[in-house]
């Protein structure tokens, strides 16, 4: 929730700027619907659909909540362009195996930020978790007697406990002993300096970012999501079901997972139909 309101604050803060610079006015009363479309339009030009339906959510809220309290004239939540969106539509772009196992060797662990950049990467490749559910794990979850680490649920997902292998373990350790600084907060990744709070969802993505381009990786995305597509493909060439898959990524309902199913391969090239041989004399 607070990661939520902190995005969402962003995308509101540069439609609040741009609109004081446009209008040069302080308040709301003379904002109309033109203004809406092309600051829309301008500022999504370049942007994905992701990107437009987060924008789209958050302004659209605001204006409900600014006509409710009398701040606009009238309700503006419906000036916004509507976007088209499809179940299942596309079809998921991840790092691949080999590509992943590169980074991870590409990491320099003789330094601070390396070790913990590593750390995260173990999780997001073994697990196949989300950027949100590494940002809030915190010292408790990590059970090293049972071997085991929990990972707390996100967007009315389902959490998920799940064996605590060799690698990610140790990677973990070599984290808390030489990097991680003493501080208040339980979080398990924190800022390298004091006073040593949580590390924030964008920063995470921005390291795995970096490492990506140092490393030279080719990945058709980048970023900590990628990871997560890298391990549903892992698990469908074993031969996981969906529903376990489903379980292990913490997915509520089994047909969000369905998306995932476009990425096996190997399945589908089972039950491709052959081609009938044609007669080329007679056609």
């Amino acid at each position: 929730m607070k990661a939520t309101i902190e995005e969402r604050s962003r995308y509101l803060k540069k439609f609040l700027e741009w609109y004081s610079h446009e209008s040069h006015l302080d308040n709301l009363q003379e904002l109309c619907r033109y203004d809406i479309e092309r600051f829309y339009l301008e500022t999504t030009r370049h942007n994905s659909k992701s990107y437009k339906l987060t924008l789209q959510t958050t302004l659209r809220s605001f204006f409900n909540f600014c006509h409710i309290k009398g701040y606009t004239q009238e309700d503006l939540q419906y000036s916004l362009p509507k976007i088209r969106t499809y179940q299942l539509s596309h079809v998921p772009k991840g790092i691949e195996e080999s590509e992943a196992v590169k980074l991870l060797k590409s990491i320099d662990r003789t330094k601070d930020n390396g070790i913990r950049v590593y750390a995260i990467l173990q999780l997001l490749f073994t697990y196949g978790v989300r950027c949100g559910q590494i940002s809030s794990l915190k010292l408790t979850d990590i059970n090293w007697y049972k071997e085991e680490i929990h990972f707390p649920a996100l967007k009315s997902g389902k959490s998920s406990l799940v064996p605590l292998t060799s690698d990610t373990g140790n990677a973990l350790v070599d984290y808390l002993e030489k990097v991680r600084g003493r501080s208040r907060h339980k979080e398990v990744f924190l800022t390298l300096r004091a006073p040593f709070t949580p590390m924030k969802n964008c920063t995470i993505g921005n390291h795995i970012s970096a490492a990506m381009v140092t490393a030279g990786i080719k990945s058709p995305v980048r970023g900590t999501h990628c990871f997560r597509y890298c391990f549903v493909a892992r698990m469908l060439n074993q031969g996981e079901s969906i529903k376990n898959i489903a379980d292990l990524i913490g997915h509520k309902h089994i047909q969000t997972t369905f998306i995932y199913t476009k990425i096996d391969f190997k399945s589908l090239a089972e039950v491709a139909l052959e081609l009938p041989e044609v007669d080329n004399e007679n056609s």
